[in-house]
């Protein structure tokens, strides 16, 4: 049986005509069983208040949990794209860089034939300026 306290404190008990309960006796035990109720009726209402509170703060704190996790999976996203972009545009240049080193061993190979025929040139000229002994 559930008792509200006032109902323990408003309950009367019949008196026994040989004999039976003080009626001292019964009214502080029921004041003392009342204040007891209330006692634990207080308790139960601040614990169900807190953990009210405490499933909407939790509530709240999964919820920007679930938000955190969000924006860094999209972050995570983000720099695998941008990791692949690169690494896209690395080949890109890889592919770019061969032509180019063998443009730049080209140039390198026309400039010493530029050297080459300069002083064959020169050899040349100076060997018609030479005078013949025949």
């Amino acid at each position: 049986m559930n008792f509200e306290a006032i109902e323990i404190r408003k309950l009367t008990f019949k008196k026994n005509v040989l004999g039976g309960f003080r009626q001292l006796d019964v009214n502080d035990f029921l004041r003392n069983v009342a204040d007891d109720y209330e006692t634990y009726d207080e308790r139960i209402r601040r614990l169900v208040e807190e953990k009210d509170r405490l499933d909407t703060e939790l509530s709240k704190q999964q919820s920007g949990q679930t938000v955190f996790t969000t924006k860094l999976e999209n972050e995570k996203n983000e720099l695998l794209r941008k990791i692949q972009q690169l690494e896209q545009e690395k080949k890109q240049l890889a592919l770019q860089k061969e032509p180019l080193e063998r443009f730049q061993e080209l140039q390198i190979e026309y400039e010493d034939l530029n050297k080459m025929k300069r002083i064959a040139q020169k050899t040349l000229q100076a060997a018609e300026k030479q005078p013949t002994d025949c």
